[in-house]
């Protein structure tokens, strides 16, 4: 996710950090990908976000990691220790 004050969304900049994170083995969240343009239209004196569609795609974003996160997540050692130290 990127927001910036110009026209792109911050997509040249999401492009080169999913390529760099890929290439050291992070997991990348394939979609969605959520460019915000001209952030600084969308926020209110109080900094909240006023626009409707992007609340929406910011929704899916987190809905997305979650996902990954539990598809991700170990599975549980069925209750064994592990031992540290």
């Amino acid at each position: 996710m990127g927001a910036v004050l110009g026209r792109s969304g911050s997509a040249n900049a999401q492009a080169a950090l999913r390529g760099v994170l890929s290439r050291v083995g992070a997991i990348v969240v394939p979609d969605p990908q959520v460019l915000v343009p001209r952030a600084s239209r969308l926020f209110d004196e109080q900094v909240n976000l006023r626009d409707e569609d992007t609340r929406e795609e910011i929704r899916q974003l987190v809905e997305a990691v979650a996902h990954w996160c539990r598809r991700v997540q170990p599975e549980e050692s069925g209750g064994a220790a592990l031992a540290t130290g």
